[in-house]
């Protein structure tokens, strides 16, 4: 039965289920009823048309029994752990094979493995004293031996590269991290954590001969990141007492690259730039800083400057959009869901007439080959202490189906991104139950997980049948922060997502709220810049970072959210052989998934 279907399915092209919908639609215009029969038949032919358009499912890479890179784990650590779901991540991500030793079967075997480049110690305190012989002929013969963070154990000053007279003074005064490498920070210097202590040790208790990586600021006061040769190997050491968190993920990659010199491993190659809250409602007001600088209303000033010139970006870097529509911003949450917020804007039509400025946005966007994906009937967060009725949230989401066939937006979305990124697992069996069509959801690669962040790039751990692929950064202009997340995730993922919104530039905030540090939250342009009059505009700032991106990474293209996402899928699911042989080193695929034009691979050469 299933044969017969697909061949049905082969026979019945597009062109002709368009013409029995629109007769359909013409035989029984105006009657509720019909509809309800459009929405069926449309949806039944997505139904049969998904049937072979699932997510295959792929397994995380499994701990190796010849690794690479091994982990020396204190199960009664908590920082230990954290560390060691960071770096079993980090190789997931790359391919690189990983394995762990619990610490009291290392101080028993006293063994590293063979295959191993790569040790990592968080805390050496229980460590015993039969293991340091061994970590000194490892390091000797060629490996490289990392500490994420210095401890107080005074058994291992030589492998921190420590004077032997050294003092073992602490600064408790240096704070931050100053970053000027382009792997974390782009082309620009960047200064992180500037209210971060680090209480570690001076930097007269060093010796003059180590590589400093990284200093705590411009001026060196305090050497962070330190690189220690003994013979033929290394030792990495962090001089600081800073935990680092998914954020320094890409930091502690840098770690790793020092001891995977000539070891490539596999970037998905991919980007994407969200245009959240667009299309959406639109509003006949004047408001700042538009007001000033055109004039013009916001519903005016979206179709007439912001679509435009966003369109202007997109043919500059070939971008192709996914642009996430919501239709209402009233606090709806009981049926009848309407939508008069959606249809209430206007624009000049042709001749005297007016059509709808937000369908027409979603059409033209529709025109130029963006993908209009869903960002909600509302701005609603789809959680319980909001939707306590779960039958309220299916009858949005058919109101909206509806609305999407009766205004021919197209097949339904594919993409989904939470209002405000807010989402729970009660509102994400909903959302899949009511749109069934979604297959991408799209929240944040940071943030608390219950409450909607916290994603990877893989299945969605609170539904099977949808896929992560989570944004990293937002905005029109791009603060410290902002490259430091940005590169650094792409360094071991090969991943930039990235979201605006139309009315960023209207979040100037109040100049005396400010001042008395009343918003919760990032205000979206803090700095009051004009969008596009002026020496520093939005429009310029992120004209100019994406240009520096591309100059960085010639090689990433920008895709859309549902056709990077199988391509980031097929880079997640794809395996690897490391073939290690005394003059080389060979990383073959073995699945012969991840053959999509344009894969790149990274390493340290």
């Amino acid at each position: 039965m299933k044969l017969l279907i697909n061949r049905f399915q082969v026979k019945f092209p597009i062109w002709s289920f368009k013409i029995l919908v629109y007769c359909l639609f013409s035989l029984t215009l105006f009657n509720c009823n019909s509809i309800d029969s459009l929405y069926r038949l449309k949806n039944d032919y997505l139904r049969n048309k998904q049937q072979q358009d699932f997510l295959s499912p792929y397994e995380s890479s499994s701990l190796s029994k010849r690794p690479v890179v091994e982990y020396i784990l204190d199960s009664k650590d908590d920082l230990s752990m954290s560390y060691y779901e960071h770096f079993r991540k980090l190789c997931d991500y790359t391919k690189i094979p990983f394995n762990f030793k619990i610490i009291d079967r290392f101080n028993e075997q006293l063994k590293i493995e063979s295959s191993a480049r790569i040790l990592v110690i968080n805390d050496t305190k229980r460590l015993n004293n039969q293991t340091i012989p061994v970590l000194l002929k490892f390091v000797s013969k060629g490996g490289t031996l990392i500490f994420p963070n210095i401890g107080e154990d005074q058994r291992f000053i030589f492998f921190w590269g420590m004077r032997y007279d050294s003092d073992l003074s602490y600064d408790i005064t240096s704070k931050g991290m100053c970053l000027n490498t382009i792997p974390l920070s782009g082309k620009r210097e960047i200064n992180l954590y500037s209210d971060t202590k680090h209480f570690a040790f001076a930097k007269s208790n060093f010796k003059k001969d180590l590589r400093i990586n990284i200093w705590s600021d411009n001026q060196m006061t305090m050497p962070l990141l330190l690189e220690n040769n003994i013979g033929f190997g290394k030792v990495i050491c962090c001089n600081s007492s800073k935990i680092f968190e998914k954020r320094d993920r890409g930091l502690l990659f840098t770690f790793l690259l020092r001891g995977l010199s000539g070891i490539p491993y596999p970037l998905a190659n991919t980007s994407t730039i969200f245009l959240d809250d667009f299309p959406s409602p639109l509003y006949d007001v004047k408001l700042e800083p538009i007001k000033t600088e055109y004039n013009l209303t916001m519903n005016e000033f979206v179709y007439k400057k912001w679509w435009p010139d966003m369109k202007k970006i997109a043919q500059k870097y070939n971008i192709k959009y996914t642009a996430l529509l919501a239709f209402d911003y009233d606090d709806i949450r009981r049926a009848p869901f309407s939508f008069k917020q959606w249809d209430f804007a206007k624009m000049q039509g042709t001749g005297k007439t007016q059509k709808g400025t937000s369908n027409f946005l979603t059409h033209d966007l529709l025109k130029d080959n963006h993908e209009l994906g869903f960002h909600g009937y509302n701005h609603v967060s789809l959680l319980k202490e909001e939707w306590e009725n779960p039958e309220e949230i299916f009858f949005s989401l058919k109101a909206t189906k509806k609305k999407w066939l009766v205004n021919n937006f197209g097949d339904f979305p594919v993409s989904y991104v939470p209002p405000s990124n807010y989402i729970d697992p009660y509102g994400i069996v909903q959302l899949k139950k009511g749109m069934p069509s979604l297959k991408y959801f799209a929240s944040l690669y940071l943030g608390d997980k219950k409450e909607g962040g916290d994603r990877e790039f893989d299945f969605e751990p609170f539904h099977k049948d949808l896929f992560d692929y989570p944004r990293i950064s937002s905005g029109f202009y791009f603060n410290d922060e902002k490259y430091y997340n940005i590169f650094s995730t792409y360094l071991y993922t090969g991943v930039w997502t990235h979201f605006v919104h139309p009315d960023d530039v209207f979040q100037i905030g109040n100049a005396k709220e400010k001042k008395k540090k009343k918003y919760h939250y990032e205000l979206r342009n803090d700095l009051g810049l004009n969008w596009k009059k002026g020496k520093k505009t939005l429009y310029s700032t992120f004209d100019d970072f994406l240009t520096e991106f591309k100059e960085i990474y010639p090689q990433s293209e920008f895709y859309t959210v549902k056709n990077a996402a199988p391509i980031v899928m097929k880079w997640r699911g794809a395996n690897y052989k490391h073939i290690a042989k005394e003059e080389s080193y060979t990383v073959q695929e073995e699945t012969n998934l991840f053959t999509e034009e344009g894969n790149t691979w990274g390493g340290l050469f």
